[in-house]
């Protein structure tokens, strides 16, 4: 799972005319090759540069990611933090190609950068969680889980809820209460479920 976030409206104001706002929203929110198609017709054109052309390539990545090309999506990631080094979404995205490539540690860093630059998104935490629970750092995976169901609210831990009850993990109620059943569940699921 990726996320591209508001930016590409204030690209829309930039980047003027038909044509252009097509191939912006194209490159934003279109089926992944076409995605790729549009991004790279930008990135060509030249009519971008620093952040936001930093942007482009993110949403490009994206593209490639959700086609499984996560080396390639990496590569626009990469390109996305040179131009713009705080943006939290394109250290997200990178840890998720790492970790879909099963290099963990590199997406833990990712993800840690992402932390590092917006400490208020659960879904950062959530997928280090992950990242760590593949490493075998169920403590650290717990951790980062209690912070993403803390910002996440009360329906992420019932949706959790139902999840382990689901395949035999828990069977207390499904409240969105996160107290020690919940953590119970949560650690022995870390622990039953492998990433391979």
């Amino acid at each position: 799972m990726t996320r591209t976030g508001f930016q590409v409206f204030v690209l829309l104001i930039i980047f003027s005319g038909a044509a252009a706002s097509s191939s912006l929203e194209d490159c934003r929110i279109a089926e992944p090759q076409q995605k790729i198609d549009a991004c790279t017709s930008i990135i060509e054109s030249g009519s971008m540069s620093g952040s936001n052309l930093g942007i482009i390539y993110n949403n490009r990545g994206t593209g490639y990611y959700l086609q499984g090309e996560y080396h390639l999506a990496i590569r626009d990631y990469d390109r996305a933090l040179s131009l713009n080094p705080a943006d939290s979404l394109a250290y997200y995205n990178r840890g998720q190609s790492h970790n879909q490539l099963g290099e963990y540690t590199s997406a833990v860093a990712d993800h840690t950068a992402a932390i590092r630059i917006d400490p208020s998104d659960g879904e950062f935490y959530s997928d280090r969680g992950l990242s760590y629970q593949c490493l075998g750092e169920f403590d650290r995976s717990l951790s980062d889980f209690e912070n993403y169901f803390r910002l996440s609210g009360s329906a992420r831990v019932r949706i959790w809820q139902q999840y382990l009850a689901d395949v035999g993990l828990y069977n207390g109620a499904v409240d969105g209460d996160y107290g020690s059943g919940t953590r119970g569940a949560m650690r022995d699921w870390m622990t039953a479920y492998s990433c391979e």
